[in-house]
């Protein structure tokens, strides 16, 4: 598949998004210390490098980059490359600030500036496969599912790091979103492309029955948390941090799934 590069790009940097921003909204309410704050972000800047590797696969060749610039305010795809890198410039920097514990003010404007600007980077993806003559794609779906990874992955790769209550909840509501809607996306997929629709149908199975596991898992780890926190008694614990763990891994996975689906559905009206 020639845009399995993407595949992982798009998943893997729209979780180290979130993973950035959901640790900067904690950061702010002081839910989190600023130690975890910054193993969050190291975590997030290694998920985007990673995901830039892999998205340098699907371009070949290296000087293709430059053509980036050329298309800057035109091109939806070298806007998204634009601020991936300004997201990627600025996160390094919140961590570089953080490091050396200098220019406290400049820090948290950065760091603010690095979260907004990833924000935007977010709805810069879902604008790149906003194309009117791929009628598979030319949907409100399509962005909604983009924009629904960033919670999905995200959120729970969150609740790993130390913030479980807002980690899990952000995965609770993106999961069921996509689930819910996943009858009438397919339904219209099947009104355009029923063929290469009927094709996707064990990936999209299996992005379904991922996300359900990991839902019901979730939801169970919790409401124990929930509960705990209410009788006081609650306290971080081995078993409940190896199910995040595992959860995060079958949300990747399904959303790799449903990407690879995704990017399956490629159609050129006529």
């Amino acid at each position: 598949m020639h845009e399995l590069p993407l595949v992982f790009f798009t998943v893997l940097v729209q979780t180290a998004v979130a993973v950035f921003i959901l640790a900067w909204i904690s950061l702010c309410f002081n839910q989190i210390s600023r130690a975890r704050n910054q193993f969050a972000n190291i975590i997030a800047m290694s998920l985007m490098t990673i995901g830039f590797m892999i998205g340098m696969l699907h371009m070949g060749q290296p000087q293709r980059a430059f053509n980036i610039i050329y298309g800057i305010g035109r091109s939806a795809m070298s806007n998204e490359s634009i601020l991936s890198g300004l997201f990627f410039g600025l996160g390094m920097l919140t961590i570089l600030f953080k490091l050396i514990n200098k220019w406290h003010n400049l820090s948290k404007i950065i760091h603010c500036a690095a979260a907004i600007v990833g924000l935007i980077f977010l709805w810069s993806i879902t604008r790149v496969y906003n194309i009117e003559t791929i009628v598979t794609w030319a949907t409100q779906y399509t962005g909604l599912y983009l924009f629904l990874t960033s919670l999905i992955g995200g959120g729970l790769l969150v609740a790993t790091l130390g913030m479980p209550k807002l980690g899990s909840i952000c995965f609770i509501i993106g999961a069921l979103i996509s689930l819910a809607m996943k009858s009438s996306y397919i339904s219209f997929l099947q009104s355009v492309a029923p063929k290469l629709t009927a094709e996707q149908s064990s990936l999209w199975a299996c992005q379904s029955l991922l996300l359900t596991i990991a839902l019901v898992l979730v939801g169970i780890n919790l409401g124990k948390i929930t509960i705990s926190s209410y009788n006081k008694t609650w306290k971080s614990s081995t078993l409940s941090a190896v199910l995040l763990i595992f959860c995060t891994c079958l949300a990747i996975l399904a959303e790799l799934s449903g990407r690879i689906a995704f990017y399956n559905l490629w159609v050129i009206s006529m």
